[in-house]
């Protein structure tokens, strides 16, 4: 008798606290619904600081909500308050990685905070960067390079805090350097690979890459070229791959939208006399196409022949092959052309520097380029148009800008030599050492 007794309570209880839990449930979800329509109808009215409490309401009841937290975000934004929306995005972004929106809506939280990520510099590494083999990246604190053999990391206020996230047991080729929440994506030897920080581990994408990828992560995905100069899309977690387009591409710059690139399979044939061998040589250059990033709208753009393409602010940057003329360097002679922009709906064009010109990288206020035909590392003010020579150089590959510093890799002792003969005040430092050939240094220059 008293052990059913026991039964019966027992049984009454576990009711009763299942009716709670129900009840519970079914109040929360009401509250929950209650609060974002109320969120809802303060963002609409533009009861932007109601329209918070309400969200940051469901979230309290709810700490995993990403939905409240995209509304929140959207609320944020209208009050100017980009850190806020920011912090809200990424707390999002660590309860769910794979959800596109949140990703998207955190570049457009830096687009309105940032007047390079305006201009289409993304937050993962700057397009002008990407076309010029993104050696260096950044984060709010730190600066990420890569050499032969290892991949660091710079204190942006002290470098000579410098810290090795990982070595490699031999010599590698690194490039196109991608950070974005922590995790960086780059190419190595013909793989794209990701590296999560403080892990010491590479994750493989894909196989197939270019030596020349192009790597670029823009939205939740990359966008490649592949082995046989196709450009490629995939997830970062390298599933969903797919051939935006079979032509032969070259010089990829993900844009908004768009792909502006270099197709190879619609080329203009130059000739030219070596000034090397004297002898007539032919070199080709493909005109400047756009596509969408679905793969539709295929687009030329102009009839140039283009070998360097940076686009920026609704304009692209490149050397024009139809006005250009033979150039040697280190033994070595082939065909430049000279610095013009068009739009980006190809109506204007204009030109912009009678040199020849490659490695163009294009910021806010200056157009960044190697001089190929006087040797050296210039910029021209995109707003007088005056022309300033910053270093001569071997090779000057690069550059690559970060902020109001110019990073650029070349042979150690031609360079320094130059610097100690001709520009001795210049606020120089080598980064690291033995970086794509023998010799050879990440140089990084103070241009303020």
């Amino acid at each position: 008798m008293k052990r059913k007794l026991l039964i019966a309570v027992i049984t009454a209880i576990v009711l009763i606290i299942i009716g709670v839990v129900v009840v519970n449930s079914t109040s929360s979800a009401a509250q929950i619904k209650k609060y974002m329509k109320l969120g809802n109808k303060y963002l609409q009215e533009g009861k932007y600081e109601e329209a918070i409490l309400a969200f940051n309401k469901v979230i309290e009841i709810e700490p995993k909500n990403i939905e409240a937290r995209l509304k929140l975000a959207d609320a944020y934004v209208a009050t100017n308050k980009f850190e806020d929306a920011e912090r809200v995005l990424r707390e999002a972004l660590n309860i769910d990685k794979t959800r596109a929106e949140v990703n998207l809506k955190l570049i457009d939280v830096h687009a309105k905070t940032n007047e390079d990520a305006k201009n289409h510099e993304n937050i993962y590494n700057k397009v002008g960067n990407l076309v010029n083999g993104g050696f260096v990246t950044e984060d709010k604190d730190w600066i990420y390079f890569a050499n032969d053999n290892a991949i660091y990391k710079m204190d942006k206020n002290d470098i000579n805090k410098k810290y090795t996230i990982i070595n490699f047991d031999k010599q590698v080729y690194i490039s196109y350097l991608n950070l974005y929440n922590d995790i960086l994506y780059f190419f190595i030897d013909g793989n794209i690979v990701s590296l999560k920080n403080g892990e010491n581990k590479l994750n493989i994408i894909a196989k197939d890459s270019s030596y020349s990828s192009y790597l670029t992560l823009n939205g939740d995905r990359l966008y490649y070229i592949n082995q046989s100069d196709n450009i490629i899309s995939m997830k970062c977690d390298g599933t969903d791959v797919r051939t935006i387009d079979k032509g032969k591409a070259k010089y990829i710059n993900v844009v908004e939208d768009w792909i502006y690139y270099i197709n190879l399979d619609d080329a203009v044939d130059y000739k030219y006399v070596s000034e090397m061998s004297g002898e007539f040589q032919d070199y080709k250059m493909g005109k400047i196409y756009k596509i969408k990033k679905d793969g539709s709208n295929k687009t030329r753009i102009t009839d140039d022949g283009a070998d360097s393409l940076n686009v920026y602010d609704n304009w692209i940057y490149y050397s024009n092959g139809n006005d250009g003329e033979s150039v040697t360097s280190e033994g070595d002679s082939w065909y430049s052309g000279k610095l013009y922009k068009i739009n980006t709906e190809g109506k204007e064009k204009y030109k912009l520097f009678d040199s020849t010109c490659d490695n163009i990288n294009v910021t806010k206020d200056w157009i960044y380029f190697r001089d190929s035909g006087k040797k050296c590392i210039s910029r021209i003010s995109k707003e007088s148009n005056e022309f300033e020579k910053i270093i001569s150089t071997v090779y000057g590959s690069g550059p690559n800008i970060i902020n109001k510093e110019l990073f650029f890799t070349d042979k150690i002792i031609p360079l320094e030599n130059e610097i100690k003969s001709n520009c001795p005040d210049l606020n120089y430092n080598i980064i690291v050492k033995n970086i794509y050939m023998e010799d050879s240094a990440l140089f990084r220059l103070n241009l303020d």
